[in-house]
């Protein structure tokens, strides 16, 4: 039933979308990925409410599986993600993977002009869209290693990390040093591209500088 669901889905985006080949094979690559889980081993459709299930009867509508499939990725909006909450981020204040892919969304807008914005933008709000069916995962996973060096993909997943980084220090912002949240920072030394490099660079010194405003506080 979902593989179904996600097979006319594929389909309905693949007709409508824009994408160029290469930028959706990032979107299919994931959900093909969930319906591979669906087929073998897990079966997710059994937690599925009642009127996502009505519309994957058989012999439906195509456009009901599209309605399903949207449906199903609503819960990225309310799915939050759990680094914060492993760290004593309040449920309420932590953001949701929606909200994560979003501001990376808006933030690939923002590459320099030889880097194709548009498929970054694509990949950054498809990238953590399994997630919807099986929680809040490591980013990229099923994706090669070589599709990742790609220019695009570069950015993008810089800009995954510095978005994480700039999420902490508005956390600290917010709840001062009530909560350790020093490792996220390390993602730094995972960052290759310059521009996003800079961006961050600049960003850690503001949070330096809250830091020691922070423990003179305290002392």
């Amino acid at each position: 039933m979902l593989s179904n669901c996600l097979d006319v889905a594929l389909d309905s985006i693949s007709s409508y979308s824009r994408l160029g080949s290469r930028s959706f094979h990032y979107s299919t690559r994931i959900m093909n990925s969930i319906k591979d889980l669906s087929e073998n081993v897990w079966q997710p459709q059994d937690a599925l409410p009642k009127h996502i299930k009505d519309l994957l009867t058989p012999g439906t509508q195509p456009v009901n599986y599209m309605f399903a499939f949207l449906q199903i990725i609503r819960s990225l909006k309310f799915q939050k993600r759990t680094g914060w909450l492993d760290h004593g981020i309040p449920a309420e204040a932590t953001e949701s993977i929606a909200d994560h892919m979003y501001r990376m969304g808006v933030i690939s807008m923002l590459v320099p002009k030889e880097v194709d914005s548009n498929k970054c933008v694509k990949i950054a709000i498809v990238h953590d869209i399994a997630e919807c069916l099986v929680g809040d995962i490591t980013p990229y996973a099923g994706i090669t290693k070589a599709e990742n060096t790609k220019l695009e993909a570069r950015y993008v997943k810089d800009i995954d990390k510095y978005e994480m980084i700039q999420t902490a220090w508005e956390y600290e912002l917010q709840f001062g040093l009530k909560h350790n949240l020093d490792q996220f920072y390390t993602a730094r030394e995972a960052i290759k591209t310059r521009e996003i490099g800079d961006l961050c660079d600049a960003l850690l010194e503001k949070r330096n500088k809250l830091i020691k405003e922070l423990k003179a506080q305290e002392s």
